[in-house]
């Protein structure tokens, strides 16, 4: 999988509201849904292939693990 190297990150920071669970676990399990609005920096390219490294940080600042997602073919209007 190659990327292109010149614009390789970008920081889209999201809010879940709180869902703390009732009872004594407290383990979350879902899916969480973003719409994103991505430009496609590319001159004279109508196609781009894009995928993003994921991770939630909770309230006491720990970090999840990473996930990548799959990847994404975007089609410049």
């Amino acid at each position: 999988m190659a990327f292109f190297s010149g614009f390789t990150s970008m920081t889209n920071n999201s809010r879940i509201p709180v869902i703390t669970p009732n009872g004594q676990n407290k383990s979350i399990k879902g899916d969480i849904e973003v719409i994103l609005f991505i430009n496609n920096p590319k001159p004279n390219v109508q196609y781009d292939t894009i995928c993003f490294d994921v991770s939630i940080v909770d309230r006491a600042l720990n970090m999840s693990n990473t996930i990548r997602t799959p990847e994404i073919i975007v089609k410049k209007h």
